[in-house]
């Protein structure tokens, strides 16, 4: 009896002038926060006194709004901004660099100002607000884009009149589509007409042709947060990126949410940001507007722990934790946020003895550096215990809390949850030892093979004319491995004077790290002149032949053509040479030898040092190491990049 249309509608309208009946404890809250601006807020409520579901749009924003911020001092703010929009209009054709540096000088003049914030609130007007309302429910209503959302995913993504903190009340929604336009020639096509993704993927090919990003993580000394000028940065963040494609596409009537990490499970320091378009099939697509289109897999290779949506609702479990505890890591210092890490990766809920510690909260931390575990979970204590829910599989946590003083504390050993399900415990007795090869201190991401492997083919060529006429091949390389490798040659090869690194597969680009050639017994390379193919790819002037024998492995030789270059020596008087040890192209992060590391494990609460090592070779090896542990290698001469592992089937496993 419910199937007409006409009668869904009467349902439709009923449920909501339910809702909107009374305002809500949280609109009677807000109104109470908004102080001598509450009638602004009254008169919003008042204007939609005979429209249910915008009531309920305002009751919405409203009784969301205490907690969103703004600057106080908006002259001062306003200021700055067209400043900086001035200078960047000034700054159009210059190097991203160049403009940096203007950047960072004309943000210094403005960074005194008075950055105190102030609740939304308590400023903000009913003419801004009902505008606000009637643009997204016009949005909504007369564009093909969002007409498949429910209430609730209209309210997170089209209603929202800002979409992060600090922007400023300004017409967004008027500039944002003309800036960025959607180009609707698909509407043609009857297949795709109303399709939100082929609407998103136009605005995104918009934005990466305007913004043309450049990633840099070196933040503006005072951040911008002005739609209208940060747009013209040309350079930024994932973050950035993602939240001005957020408000482009919403503009348009595209439903966009904002989703984000605060740490990968497998790289150090970092997180990410990025946009989630709600597809009217029910999918939620993954990209980051104006740098990876919408239409690709986004990022499905990177180990996912935890994973939470920006929202404009609050979230009263982590109200409650920022109004109980004394300390907070960042993450959760904002209660705009929901757990979404189940439509990313497979859960687990694991439950974590805690013990007799003074605090209500628990967290699960995943490893940053060296210096700190970043918590990426909480849990409220009960009874001795904390459960933390959906918690991504395949990533080693350690479970910690915060002390008086606000110092973090392990609360037990660190785990890992396995493909399975499993827990694991990365802990070890001390009783049993082992000894272990270690060749790397940091996992090889994918960037590294798209170049290490570059080297395979590559030969080692001896001979006894300066262009290497009589050239013979004493070595073919066959392991594209990124670590550094030893090439040891018979011993009847004689003596030259000329030796060379030449690499004849296409597109290969003669790229290579690092050469050391090893006169019989010798524990220092020889050296002599440089020789090889002059010049260099593209704007890569820093990287001629002679970074192959500098003794950095960050640095390397990449030719001017893309196959035949070659890069030697001329050692002045034929020697013989024993063995070489070679580094690809990579990132720096296998064993060097002169550089020296400790090698640490993770014992009672703390990373326990095994000893230090001057590497002479390709590889490190330590003896009588406490098994089952997880472990930690640090290059004490230079680099950040480090990962803690264990050591299992004679190899290091990275978590």
């Amino acid at each position: 009896m419910f199937d007409t249309p006409i009668a869904k509608f009467i349902i439709i309208i009923f449920i909501v002038c339910a809702a909107c009946s009374n305002h809500t404890d949280l609109v009677e809250d807000a109104l109470e926060s908004a102080g001598s601006n509450r009638s602004e807020l009254e008169s919003v409520l008042e204007h939609y006194s005979d429209e249910p579901m915008k009531l309920q749009a305002a009751q919405f924003l409203i009784g969301n709004m205490p907690g969103h911020y703004s600057y106080a001092d908006t002259i001062g703010i306003n200021r700055y901004y067209r400043a900086m929009d001035s200078l960047l209009n000034i700054m159009q054709g210059h190097d991203v660099l160049t403009t940096k540096s203007a950047i960072d000088s004309l943000s210094m003049i403005y960074v005194t100002l008075d950055k105190t914030l102030v609740q939304d609130v308590e400023t903000i007007t009913a003419d801004f607000l009902i505008a606000n309302i009637d643009s997204a429910f016009s949005k909504w209503r007369n564009t093909p884009w969002g007409k498949h959302l429910t209430f609730e995913e209209f309210c997170e993504t089209l209603l929202p009149y800002k979409t992060e903190e600090l922007q400023p009340f300004d017409n967004w929604r008027m500039y944002m589509p003309k800036s960025f336009p959607l180009d609707e020639g698909f509407r043609d096509c009857d297949q795709i007409k109303e399709s939100p993704l082929k609407a998103a993927f136009s605005v995104h090919e918009c934005l990466k042709s305007k913004l043309d990003p450049v990633a840099i993580t070196d933040p503006v000394p005072l951040p911008v947060y002005s739609l209208l000028v940060k747009a013209k940065i040309p350079y930024g963040v994932c973050e950035d990126y993602a939240s001005i494609a957020t408000s482009a596409m919403r503009s348009h009537g595209i439903p966009l949410y904002n989703d984000f990490t605060p740490q990968w499970g497998y790289r150090n320091r970092l997180g990410h940001s990025w946009n989630v378009l709600l597809h009217n099939n029910g999918q939620y697509i993954h990209f980051v507007g104006g740098m990876m289109p919408p239409n690709e897999l986004h990022k499905p290779d990177d180990r996912m722990a935890k994973a939470f949506r920006h929202t404009y609702a609050r979230n009263m479990e982590i109200e409650q934790l920022i109004n109980t505890e004394p300390f907070v890591p960042k993450t959760f210092q904002s209660q705009f946020i929901k757990d979404v890490t189940s439509q990313y990766a497979v859960c687990s809920d694991v439950e974590i003895a805690v013990g007799d510690i003074d605090t209500q909260y628990a967290y699960l931390a995943i490893f940053s550096d060296a210096n700190y575990w970043h918590p990426v979970d909480f849990a409220k204590i009960n009874n001795g215990k904390a459960i933390f829910h959906n918690v991504g599989r395949r990533c080693a946590y350690l479970p910690v809390y915060y002390n008086a003083f606000g110092e973090m504390k392990a609360i037990s050993n660190p785990f890992s949850i396995e493909f399975d399900g499993n827990i694991k415990q990365l802990t070890t007795t001390n009783h049993e030892k082992f000894s272990i090869i270690l060749k790397r201190k940091y996992p090889a991401l994918e960037y590294v093979y798209e170049v290490a492997p570059r080297i395979v083919g590559g030969e080692f060529q001896y001979a006894d004319h300066e262009d290497f006429s009589d050239a013979i091949t004493g070595y073919t390389i066959t392991d594209g491995a990124p670590i550094t490798h030893e090439a040891l040659l018979p011993i009847n090869l004689g003596q030259h004077q000329y030796w060379r690194y030449i690499q004849n597969s296409p597109f290969t680009f003669c790229n290579i790290a690092e050469i050391a050639f090893y006169e019989p017994g010798a524990t220092t390379p020889t050296y002599g002149k440089v020789l090889g193919t002059d010049g260099f790819c593209g704007f890569n002037a820093h990287m001629t032949k002679e970074k192959v024998f500098d003794g950095d492995i960050l640095t390397a030789f990449d030719a001017p053509i893309d196959h035949g270059a070659w890069v030697g020596m001329d050692f002045s008087k034929p020697i013989s040479i024993e063995r070489i040890c070679y580094t690809g192209r990579g990132d720096g992060n296998s064993i060097e030898a002169g550089d020296t590391y400790e090698l640490f494990y993770w014992y009672n609460g703390e990373w326990a040092s095994l000893g230090r090592q001057t590497a002479t070779g390709i590889n490190l090896v330590y003896n009588d190491v406490p098994k089952g542990a997880l472990y930690l290698l640090r290059d004490l001469t230079k680099g950040q990049d480090e990962r803690p592992f264990t050591y299992e089937n004679g190899r290091q496993v990275w978590w």
